[in-house]
């Protein structure tokens, strides 16, 4: 897995796959269902983790007496907080799929935006 998706990790575990029928088998496929709530759960994880650092960001700008730099940092958590209403995960029926199909801003490196702006 490539590192930019550490945070799908177990992407291949059993439960994620099943039979096409039950009855008579001819494939096993992806059980999309359970698969979509990992992945959501993933995306939180991912999402949380972003927060922390844009937390401390946010509060180093505070401190530094730099509202602008505090509401652009807030409108970038506000992006993040609407993403999970936003994902739209139904047109993906292969576990690459999933991969490719990401917010542009999960994969922000946010510490990299506001480093500079924050000395």
């Amino acid at each position: 897995m490539a590192p930019v998706f550490d945070f799908l990790y177990n992407v291949y575990h059993i439960d994620f796959f099943k039979f096409n029928n039950n009855t008579n088998p001819t494939d096993i496929v992806l059980n999309k269902e359970l698969f979509e709530i990992h992945v959501i759960e993933a995306f939180r994880h991912k999402r949380n983790t972003l927060f922390q650092v844009l937390d401390t960001l946010q509060n180093r700008a505070l401190v530094s007496n730099k509202p602008d730099i505090v509401a652009e940092i807030e409108k970038d958590k506000q992006i993040l907080r609407d993403l999970p209403d936003n994902l739209d995960l139904s047109n993906n029926t292969k576990v690459q799929d999933f991969y490719y199909n990401w917010p542009v801003e999960i994969f922000v490196d946010y510490k990299a935006k506001y480093e500079p702006k924050l000395k």
